[in-house]
């Protein structure tokens, strides 16, 4: 009996807050044959798999998972961005880099490491942190780290709290990645020390909450948009996210102006 199936699909149907029966018949199967996959008394046929997957739109990887769990061959591949496969997907994502100039945008993976991004990226950046590695840089640890981008930003209290939700979000979908739990429970511990609320921010004025980061006597505010592949059947490419920055205030828009002129050209 295949009991690690039975085990891993149990805690992904508690993760998604669904009853045996709930799921059973979102999967059009019989409440009985659901429960006997739990609990091991039968074993699935690999489509069966791959219906459960679908049913709870799980990600690629945690599809793999599943389908490896009840002794069947991962379907999804997973490649490096190097890869000659993945040149068409890299390519497009340089382009989108390229044409967001002047304004900021970068590419993470599903750890929010920073694997890709733009000139204007990196001179905004390098403009709070003059010697920050850029080949070694992640978002969640810019937002986190004392030492990195967390004391130039004017209002983490409120910023900190969705990047929080975001995180939680992420993580339904990767049930089982301990890096992404990890980085839950520091996100949680930095708010709780320093005495905010984790919840949702209900009573903000508009309708966007700015990523501000103080400039000197004035402040920088961007408000970010993320996008991803839409269509991605390999498990690299559908953990990409490429996150866009648009300039929210007068002296932001300013600023990137400036930047623009220091550009290279092409």
């Amino acid at each position: 009996m295949r009991s690690g199936f039975g085990s891993l699909l149990k805690q992904i149907r508690q993760q998604y807050g669904l009853s045996q029966l709930a799921l059973a018949l979102d999967a059009e199967i019989s409440a009985r044959h659901y429960s006997f996959l739990e609990t091991g008394r039968s074993n699935p046929s690999r489509e069966m798999v791959l219906r459960i997957c679908r049913t709870l739109d799980l990600s690629l990887r945690l599809s793999n998972e599943l389908l490896h769990a009840a002794g069947f061959v991962p379907v999804f591949p997973e490649r490096q961005l190097a890869d000659t496969e993945l040149q068409t997907v890299k390519r497009s994502l340089s382009l989108i880099l390229k044409s967001h100039e002047p304004n900021s945008a970068f590419v993470l993976d599903r750890h929010w490491n920073i694997i890709m991004w733009n000139r204007t990226h990196e001179l905004v950046l390098k403009r709070f942190l003059p010697d920050c590695d850029m080949e070694q840089l992640n978002a969640f640890d810019l937002v986190f780290d004392h030492k990195l981008l967390r004391p130039h930003i004017e209002n983490w209290s409120v910023v900190a709290p969705l990047l929080l939700r975001r995180l939680k979000r992420q993580s339904q979908r990767f049930t089982r990645d301990d890096q992404l739990q990890q980085m839950i429970t520091t996100a949680t511990q930095e708010l709780k020390r320093e005495g905010h609320d984790m919840g949702f921010v209900f009573d903000y004025p508009e309708v966007v909450v700015p990523f501000q980061l103080r400039d000197g006597d004035n402040c920088l505010s961007f408000i970010s948009t993320l996008a991803f592949f839409g269509t991605a059947v390999d498990v690299t490419v559908e953990e990409l996210v490429v996150e866009c920055f648009f300039p929210a205030s007068a002296y932001t828009l300013e600023m990137v102006r400036n930047l623009q002129e220091t550009l290279p050209m092409g």
